[in-house]
């Protein structure tokens, strides 16, 4: 497995490390494809993966099923995408009966944005009644090297958002939370939470979990909430 190294701003006095760029990412994609048509041949299994970010990055298609046989390295960041491609290709005839309709605003990393836009946004811009943007946040606090949406912190997310118009629902990126509740830059849910984001923001915001088909059903509910304080309890659950 290889995943592109992350280099942050906060490297004084560290050892000199070269990015990854896309002439780089394109050579190591060649070369890696070459190591995977040999391992296949010789153990039966292609033994070598590639993150996601290598393919992304260079506005590469992002590989087929059998390219992560069995997808055994999701938790390292190989095959997020496309299981994520194929979770939507499952749900995609059943979103038009659930689709809201109102104005929602999607927030992602700039890789997640590339994702969303290239695979993702035509079909739900398609949907009748739903207005849906998406808004990319660049990551000031660990650097703009850093691109992937589940190193996003709470302080480049609301510094992003307030000053540009926004639809009635804010989705945050699944991963923005971790599982102490917290915000890599610990603006905790305890401290700074999703209720102040959402009162200065004067938006409902909700994490993305994991599936528009569920997300569709958490709005859809929010409708039927009486009391404001039930819903957001409500909305707030990290998936």
């Amino acid at each position: 497995m290889f995943v592109p190294v992350g280099l942050s701003k906060h490297r004084k006095n560290l050892p000199q490390l070269n990015p990854v760029t896309d002439r780089y990412s394109r050579d190591f994609i060649a070369l890696t494809n070459e190591m995977r048509a040999k391992m296949k041949q010789e153990l039966g299994s292609s033994f070598v993966y590639l993150s996601d970010e290598f393919y992304i990055r260079i506005g590469s298609d992002v590989p087929p099923d059998d390219y992560y046989e069995g997808f055994y390295q999701l938790e390292n960041g190989v095959g997020l995408t496309r299981d994520f491609i194929n979770r939507f290709e499952a749900e995609k005839t059943e979103l038009a009966g659930a689709s809201p309709r109102l104005k929602l605003t999607l927030v992602s990393g700039v890789l997640g944005t590339e994702v969303l836009n290239r695979y993702i946004l035509p079909h739900l811009q398609g949907l009748n009644g739903l207005d849906i943007s998406l808004h990319r946040v660049r990551n000031k606090f660990y650097g703009e090297s850093i691109t992937v949406s589940g190193l996003l912190v709470g302080q480049d997310i609301y510094q992003s958002l307030w000053e540009n118009p926004l639809g009635e629902y804010v989705i945050l990126p699944p991963r923005v939370l971790n599982h102490d509740r917290r915000f890599l830059d610990d603006w905790t849910l305890d401290d700074w939470t999703l209720d102040e984001l959402e009162d200065r923001l004067k938006r409902k915001v909700i994490v993305f979990p994991e599936s528009f088909l569920r997300l569709f059903g958490i709005i859809a509910e929010q409708q039927t909430i009486a009391l404001p304080e039930v819903a957001r309890r409500r909305r707030h659950q990290i998936p």
